[in-house]
């Protein structure tokens, strides 16, 4: 018996409970004209941000491409230069072979002068 009676108060003391709790098409909260014109402004907004931000990529883009034309056209113009010091080199260095054997052939020239004119009578 004991056991019917705090079946009994147990219950009668859960019911207030049960009736406190709402259900749940009460607790759900009614979507309205304003929260969806919300989303959708946010959603806006963030496609503005996006074609904004795809714009500095392609103008971050077009100055690379830019960039690695100027620095391939430094690359050439030293490639050039490069080949016109080695030409340089090249031709002074035959100048100089040039001017040392024109060197030799004036001293040999003089010595045979010399040479001549120890040895002539007179």
């Amino acid at each position: 018996m004991k056991i019917v009676v705090w079946w009994i108060i147990a219950i009668s003391l859960s019911m207030p409970l049960i009736a406190q709790t709402p259900r749940k098409s009460k607790a759900r909260a009614a979507v309205t004209a304003e929260d969806i014109q919300a989303l959708r402004d946010a959603l806006a907004a963030q496609r503005s941000m996006l074609a904004a931000q795809q714009q500095q990529i392609q103008e971050l883009k077009q100055e690379l491409e830019r960039r690695d034309q100027v620095w391939q056209q430094s690359q050439q113009q030293l490639q050039s230069a490069q080949a016109t010091a080695t030409n340089s080199q090249s031709k002074v260095a035959a100048l100089e072979n040039a001017s040392s054997e024109e060197k030799v052939s004036v001293a040999n020239l003089w010595l045979l002068a010399l040479f001549r004119g120890l040895s002539s009578p007179g």
